[in-house]
């Protein structure tokens, strides 16, 4: 008789903690957006409370003196290049993983698997002597580079499983039409593991966008620096005592990542899904 009651009190209890994670995690990120629409003396004032007159003035002095143009640009380069690497590389190497299956696949599956577990900061200094070497250092083709090596490993694990759920009788259908193994990629196995790109897109742009200590140390012009790297750099040289155009500078970093997990969160959730029975 007392089990619709303890099914409540123990929903409350869940409803409840799930609550606390949430002020938790987005009191902060809110906090951020609320300070930067107030002025800098309002902020010394009045720093946890709403702001009692709404003003962007903080937002367009720290574009036009923060050069955010320039820092999107460079981002958007790095974002593109790494992320069309990564995910051409990755695509067809788990497509060969299954299309194959080869005596060492198993193997060379499990190493770039390994490969998840090795941080690419962990061999930061590593990295940046190699860069140097290859004169690739100071550079936006280098660190592009760079983020494609680094993504590769995830990406062809969530990939492989994708490409593993579908029939080997449909490419052995597709050769008997007269299909070479890369029509058959590109026309019939691409297509039909859309959702799998889509959720290593997002999750890799925003690993990407969002990378701060590999750009930190291999991007060394004003001119080449990116997002992140720009706004330390600005917060620090600019605005250490405007703490309220500090916050929108942040603002701006964060808005397009923001959007582009909000429209494609589904997508995230219901790709890591399907790759996780699929695969």
């Amino acid at each position: 008789m007392n089990t619709p009651k303890r099914n409540i009190s123990s929903k409350l209890i869940i409803w409840l903690f799930l609550g606390i994670l949430v002020v938790v995690s987005v009191y902060p990120l809110l906090w951020m957006f609320m300070a930067s629409f107030k002025t800098n003396a309002e902020f010394t004032m009045n720093r946890f409370g709403f702001p009692r007159r709404f003003t962007f003035v903080n937002y367009t002095e720290a574009w036009k003196q923060g050069n955010f143009a320039g820092f999107f640009v460079n981002s958007g380069v790095v974002t593109a290049l790494s992320l069309f690497l990564m995910l051409g590389t990755a695509s067809m190497t788990a497509f060969s993983f299954v299309r194959y299956r080869f005596k060492i696949s198993r193997a060379m599956l499990s190493y770039f698997i390994i490969g998840q577990m090795l941080s690419a900061q962990v061999v930061l200094i590593a990295i940046y002597l190699l860069m140097v070497i290859l004169k690739m250092a100071d550079s936006l083709s280098g660190l592009g580079l760079v983020y494609a090596a680094s993504g590769l490993p995830f990406t062809i694990f969530l990939m492989q499983g994708f490409f593993r759920s579908l029939p080997l009788e449909l490419f052995e259908a597709a050769e008997i039409d007269g299909y070479n193994d890369w029509a058959i990629f590109v026309s019939i196995a691409l297509p039909l593991v859309a959702p799998g790109l889509a959720t290593a897109f997002i999750i890799q742009f925003l690993y990407v966008w969002n990378e701060f200590p590999l750009a930190l140390i291999v991007i060394s012009s004003a001119e080449k620096t990116t997002l992140p790297v720009g706004i330390y750099r600005v917060v620090n040289d600019m605005y250490y005592s405007n703490y309220a155009r500090a916050c929108a500078g942040l603002a701006i970093s964060a808005l397009p990542v923001l959007v582009i997990y909000l429209v494609f969160q589904k997508k995230i959730i219901s790709g890591m899904t399907a790759g996780a029975v699929k695969g």
